[in-house]
């Protein structure tokens, strides 16, 4: 596939953390990444996202914005803050360009409008980590 020979050109697969409160939507995104060559980490919330993020290195994060308790933003704050350097891509149902600045100056470097194309979600991915 594309994906698989994009990321062969890094030399590793690259780790993605995906942070989604649907199971359903966190697996079916899991399958399309893990298809295109990633190798992928799942959370149901910021909190869980976070200490899997203290336990395993992770080279690019996707997160939903609606989240239980804290939003997708407060976790890109968060890696932002702690001085990590995986891009954050938020996913969202709500209207992109209204989430741009706030997305922007939490750390967000992408985001993917729902519903989306799995193309489409792998090209931004490989632009976030620069392949």
């Amino acid at each position: 596939m594309a994906g698989e020979s994009a990321l062969a050109v890094g030399n590793c697969a690259k780790t993605i953390l995906v942070v989604d409160d649907e199971e359903v939507m966190r697996s079916l995104v899991g399958e399309v990444l893990d298809e295109n060559g990633f190798v992928v980490l799942e959370a149901s919330s910021v909190d869980q996202a976070i200490e899997v993020l203290g336990q395993n290195p992770v080279d690019i994060v996707l997160t939903d914005f609606t989240l239980p308790r804290r939003n997708g933003l407060s976790l890109a704050c968060h890696i932002r803050d702690s001085g990590m350097s995986a891009p954050v891509v938020l996913m969202t149902g709500n209207s992109a360009r209204e989430l741009q600045d706030q997305a922007t100056a939490s750390g967000v470097c992408a985001i993917v409008q729902k519903p989306f194309h799995e193309d489409d979600l792998v090209k931004t991915l490989m632009d976030a980590l620069g392949l």
